[in-house]
């Protein structure tokens, strides 16, 4: 694939994507592949600023572009009831816009050293039978900037899914997703500085009960255990959730 891009201010920039696979099918496994490039221009607060004036724009900002790529294998067993799949992928970013805290006002600026991120991500999922079925996933990544670790970059997720349907009319689905520890901006410093942020582990249960062809009644809960955790230093996410609900279709 490809897109062309025409701008007034920057350079016009052709982006392109290409991929491809190959299957065994002697022994249910696939290989596959993707390379493309990428382009993102700068927003008009990083180039003009906003009022009050805590926030200086800079016009000679110029757009991040980045080249990743990504190769993997997926395998099934037993007519699809298992599957397993794991991909390496590496993405290098150039000029990628930040916000320099160590001048007042702060302003944007094109960091000179590349931003690399890479990693394995593992997927599995498996059909025991109509009732019950299980999918899980893990990533690891490593995300640096000139040999600096980025920030909101946790080097471990993993999820897992299990869904029981006793009955026809009736399913229940019970998640787990754990984050891991990762750096954020401490701005209650001056300039800012890099803190931990710990891991955190969410639990959730959804379940959904057909009345009819058309109405289902749905129950969620989303981190039952109350876990304390942020995703941003200095804010607070949800706690406990219940959630009742209605839905209805119509064809």
């Amino acid at each position: 694939s490809l897109r062309q891009d025409f701008n007034d201010r920057f350079e016009d920039e052709m982006t392109w994507r290409a991929g491809g696979g190959y299957a065994f099918e002697n022994i249910g496994g696939r290989v596959r592949a993707s390379v493309g490039t990428g382009v993102k221009n700068p927003t008009l607060t990083e180039l003009f600023g906003f009022f009050p004036a805590f926030f200086a724009g800079n016009p000679a900002l110029t757009p991040e572009k980045s080249l990743g790529y990504n190769i993997g294998y997926e395998q099934t067993w037993l007519d699809d009831a298992l599957n397993f799949s794991i991909d390496y992928f590496h993405s290098d970013l150039e000029n990628e816009i930040f916000t320099d805290f160590g001048v007042f006002p702060a302003t944007a600026k094109n960091r000179t050293t590349d931003s690399t991120r890479q990693g394995v991500e593992v997927q599995a999922r498996w059909t025991l039978s109509e009732q019950f079925s299980a999918q899980g996933s893990m990533t690891f990544l490593d995300a640096d900037e000139n040999g600096v670790k980025e920030i909101r970059r946790p080097d471990f997720l993993g999820s897992a899914t299990f869904t029981w349907k006793p009955l026809d009319v009736l399913s229940f689905t019970a998640s787990v997703d754990h984050t891991g520890s990762q750096l954020d901006s401490d701005f209650s410093t001056f300039p800012s500085t890099a803190r931990e942020l710990d891991a955190y582990t969410l639990v959730g249960l959804n379940a959904a009960y057909d009345v009819n062809e058309i109405i289902t009644l749905t129950l969620r809960g989303d981190n039952l255990l109350d876990e304390k955790y942020q995703e941003v230093l200095g804010y607070a996410s949800q706690g406990r959730g219940i959630y009742a609900g209605l839905r209805a279709r119509f064809d």
